[in-house]
This record gives structure tokens, C-alpha cells and sequence, in this order.
């Protein structure tokens, strides 16, 4: 059982695509409105505000998604666990967890989807993003493993099934 608060975050993934997503629109909409002025017509003008309008909203997405996972946090207390990330503010206390799923991820990792009788969050246990064999990126949160066995054990939940690689953890 834990006895006092600890605190998690995710690894931080590097800004890199974020940044290239805005200068790539921000190119291509400044080179439209310089160029696309000029020499457009009808459906070359459309093909050209739809492709700026692709890339912003690539942009935009691409933010949000780096601003969730700096915001996101896991809480462990001795009565309750706690997810944040920006858009979700779930607090479960162990005794309203009701079930606890783990499926295979992307990158070595695991998603663990934890459900309570009104709520529910989901997480990402520690995962190596690799090219060409070599290391490029951490993903998930590093001590995501040690998250998922204590939740099991604060929730006092017992594996019921396994299918697939996956885990289905419930109360007794």
C-alpha cells in the first residue's frame, strides 16, 4: 500500500515535429498568398487554401497533443488514485475501481485502461520509439510498470483474464 503522495508524469517528447508542422504551414500559407495572388485560378486557388488549411489544423494538432502530455499527471495517495492532463481530471478512490484492462501498445509500451463505476483514465506504461534499431525517443510514463502493479494492488484486484496479450484485471 502506498503510504504517502507520489507524483508521475509522462516522458517528454521533443517539440521538433511541432515546430516543423508550423513552419511548413506557415511557409506554404505565405508562399499562396505571395504567389497564389498572381497566378491562381478556381481550382488551383481551392487545392491551395485546402492544403494550408491540412497543414494548420496538422499544426494545431500536433500542439495540443505536446500541450496534453506536458499536462498530463498521475497521482498515487494512500486512498485514491488522480489523472490530469488539461482536458481530464479523474480522481478514483481504490475501493471505486472496478476493473483494469492491459493491451499490447505501440513502442514496447502497454496502455492501461483503468475504470471505476463513472469515470475511467488511461495511460501509457514506458516505451522506447525506435528507427533503424537505434533509440530515438522515450514515450509513456518511465516508472508506468510500478504505476500499474500498485494500482493493482491498492484497487485489490486479481487477473480474471488473459486473451491476446491481454490482461483483464477485476475486484474479487
Amino acid at each position: 500500500m502506498i503510504s504517502q503522495v507520489q507524483t508521475y508524469q509522462p516522458e517528454q517528447t521533443p517539440r521538433r515535429a511541432e515546430f516543423a508542422a508550423w513552419v511548413i504551414a506557415i511557409l506554404i500559407g505565405g508562399t499562396w498568398l505571395w504567389v497564389g495572388r498572381a497566378y491562381a485560378t478556381g481550382l488551383t486557388t481551392f487545392l491551395g487554401w485546402a492544403l494550408f488549411a491540412i497543414l494548420l489544423f496538422s499544426a494545431l494538432a500536433i500542439s495540443l497533443g505536446n500541450w496534453v502530455g506536458r499536462s498530463t499527471m498521475l497521482i498515487l495517495a494512500p486512498d485514491y488514485v488522480s489523472f490530469r492532463n488539461g482536458l481530464r481530471n479523474v480522481m478514483l478512490h481504490w475501493d471505486e475501481i472496478n476493473e483494469l484492462e492491459v493491451h499490447p501498445a505501440r513502442w514496447e509500451a502497454k496502455r492501461v485502461d483503468v475504470w471505476g463505476e463513472n469515470a475511467h483514465f488511461s495511460f501509457y506504461t514506458h516505451g522506447k520509439v525506435r528507427y533503424n534499431g537505434e533509440v530515438r525517443d522515450n514515450t509513456g510514463f518511465a516508472a508506468g510498470n510500478e504505476i500499474l502493479q500498485e494500482i493493482i494492488k491498492s484497487a485489490k484486484m486479481t487477473l480474471k483474464n488473459e486473451t491476446n496479450k491481454v490482461y483483464y484485471y477485476a475486484r474479487e
